[in-house]
């Protein structure tokens, strides 16, 4: 009750509306939709027209990738959070399918498509699986085998990104100007110098 308004700068609404752009997979589109819509919402309309001019001067470059099916990806991403084995019907790259058991670790969104890494029983191994490869998905009742922290996956050679990190601004930006900070001394808006 004693916060402030959110408010968005024109540049940071424009900022928000590039970055979901860039990522329009299946599994996230429509809550970037709604987390744009209630951005717009709440903006002045003066700002709002601002942060659309400037969004409108940006252009992004995107390469066509292969979408998988849309229930498919959910039934994926609810074993990813939910730590639960799948049981999944896989195309390879030289059209051999396969039936597998697979314990997945993480979903990777990238410039060429999108993938599953997990503990393949068949192969006994660490696999990445591309997501519009997989034809059939379905959540089993068995238990995932105990292990470790899960490798940070290579896909083609690129880096990985981790968008956990863009929730945890105050780790990026301690005691920023928007009073983001963890510390028991700062608590509530940022302490700044003379005032």
């Amino acid at each position: 009750m004693t916060l402030p308004p959110l408010n968005f700068t024109p540049r940071e609404a424009a900022a928000v509306a590039v970055a979901l752009s860039r990522s329009d997979h299946v599994l996230f589109t429509r809550d970037a939709r709604r987390a744009l819509q209630k951005i717009v919402a709440a903006m002045p309309e003066r700002a709002l027209e601002e942060a659309r001019a400037t969004a409108e001067k940006v252009r992004l470059l995107v390469q066509p990738a292969p979408d998988p099916d849309a229930e498919i990806a959910e039934t994926i991403w609810r074993a990813v959070r939910d730590n639960q084995v799948l049981r999944i019907c896989y195309i390879d790259v030289g059209g051999v399918e396969t039936d597998r058991e697979v314990e997945p670790q993480h979903v990777i969104v990238g410039p060429n498509g999108s993938y599953l890494t997990a503990w393949c029983h068949l192969r006994r191994d660490d696999r990445v699986f591309r997501m519009d490869r997989i034809k059939h998905a379905e959540r089993t009742p068995s238990s995932p085998r105990p292990h470790g922290v899960a490798p940070e996956p290579m896909v083609d050679g690129l880096q990985t990104k981790l968008p956990a990190s863009a929730l945890r601004p105050e780790d990026l930006l301690p005691n920023t100007d928007i009073g983001l900070s963890r510390g028991s001394e700062t608590v509530g808006a940022a302490r700044r110098p003379g005032g």
